[in-house]
């Protein structure tokens, strides 16, 4: 007899069928309980990751046969677990073949999101390049605008990129850029004046 058919640990399989769901449809829900011996053991603990998740502990649940699926229920050590994703099937020989189900506990969240995520991101050495080579380019594209409608120079001159830390900005400090930007009326109304839309330039 081979150590996968007497597993030290008792566990409880509710295998997914399909169950009505009250306005007509079909739904998962749990078939008749299997009891199985089987080996438990951690598949991982609670911990913060590179990117800012918290994972769940889970754990490995090894026996000859599984009958379970995403949808099954698993009753161990008092506890109800979910199964997470398909159970792993390994063949060979009917005295080497055995199932490998993953668990976590129902309730458990699959992953938590770090509340600090955004500032973690928005710190990473690429992130920051990115956003820099992002905002040079829109710079860019906003210099050409405003070059190409020279007239005093003043427009060009108050044209400033700023990179801060995390974040980058292209502003035009000219006190008439709004009306230079968007169109204006000349002195009495008689004339409108196109505008240039050099910030649309920077959006788009």
């Amino acid at each position: 007899m081979s150590l996968l058919d007497r597993g030290p640990e008792v566990v409880t399989v509710y295998p997914a069928i399909s169950a009505a769901d009250g306005y007509g449809g079909t739904q998962p829900g749990p078939g008749e309980p299997i009891l199985l011996r089987a080996r438990v053991m951690p598949a991982g603990s609670d911990e913060a990751t590179e990117g800012g998740y918290l994972t769940g502990t889970t754990y490995r649940v090894y026996a000859r046969t599984l009958p379970a699926g995403p949808w099954s229920r698993v009753e161990w050590c008092g506890q109800t677990w979910a199964v997470v994703g398909e159970v792993e099937r390994f063949g060979g020989t009917r005295r080497t073949a055995f199932d490998v189900a993953t668990i976590r506990k129902r309730g458990q969240s699959m992953a938590s999101v770090d509340p600090n995520l955004d500032r973690i991101v928005a710190h990473l050495p690429q992130v920051k390049a990115e956003v820099n080579r992002e905002l040079s380019q829109r710079a860019t594209r906003v210099r050409a605008v405003v070059n190409a409608h020279r007239d005093t120079g003043e427009l060009a001159g108050s044209l400033d990129v700023e990179t801060n830390t995390v974040d980058s900005t292209v502003s035009i400090a000219d006190p008439a850029v709004v009306s230079i930007n968007y169109g204006h009326w000349t002195a009495g109304g008689a004339t409108y004046v196109e505008g240039i839309h050099a910030i649309e330039a920077g959006l788009t």
